[in-house]
């Protein structure tokens, strides 16, 4: 049977990591954690953590294992990373919604965010701009890549036999109040 091609529209989930991991190292953070779903599942997730780690490196620092969550489940973590010595000041979060609910947990925790605890997400969703405090995060443009995936599919449709494509669209920082220099 013939093997089946792909079209694949994504983002440069690397280049996300290493654009959050270079923004904390610049604000002063040398002991970060990085908490996303599982890097088994998912190729997005493993990428961002690979350029988070990457950057993290060329910047002297280590990202230890222990300082990894993959199991957002495990809310108990954020509990024990807060007492790691040295603390832990920061979390890239590999989902916004997923950092809305790591934001609420170091607040029933008792820790400020950004004063005792910066955050920076991943998506830019609409509510990022309206939590308290608003979320730093790396940005997709969704509008575009939807545009573009519609553009791929009528180019499919009317021409069934074109090649598969992977294109792959950039992130960018977006800074608000999440993440304190220290």
């Amino acid at each position: 049977s013939p093997v089946r091609q792909i079209t694949n529209i994504g983002l440069d989930d690397y280049k996300g990591g290493e654009l959050a991991a270079r923004y904390l190292v610049s604000k002063g953070h040398r002991n970060v954690a990085f908490i996303g779903t599982s890097t088994n599942i998912s190729g997005v997730v493993r990428h961002r953590l690979l350029g988070f780690r990457h950057a993290l490196e060329q910047a002297g620092l280590k990202l230890p294992e222990e300082n990894i969550i993959t199991d957002h489940t495990k809310f108990d973590c954020i509990k024990d990373i807060c007492q790691y010595d040295p603390p832990v000041t920061a979390f890239f979060v590999t989902a916004d919604i997923l950092a809305m609910n790591v934001m609420d947990e170091l607040k029933a925790l008792g820790k400020r965010v950004p004063e005792d605890c910066s955050l920076i997400g991943f998506d830019d969703l609409f509510f990022a701009a309206y939590t308290t405090p608003k979320l730093t995060t790396i940005a997709q443009d969704i509008r575009r890549k939807a545009q573009i995936a519609i553009d791929v599919l009528f180019r499919h449709i009317q021409a069934p036999n074109s090649p598969a494509e992977s294109i792959i669209l950039d992130v960018q920082l977006v800074e608000r109040e999440s993440v304190c220099s220290i």
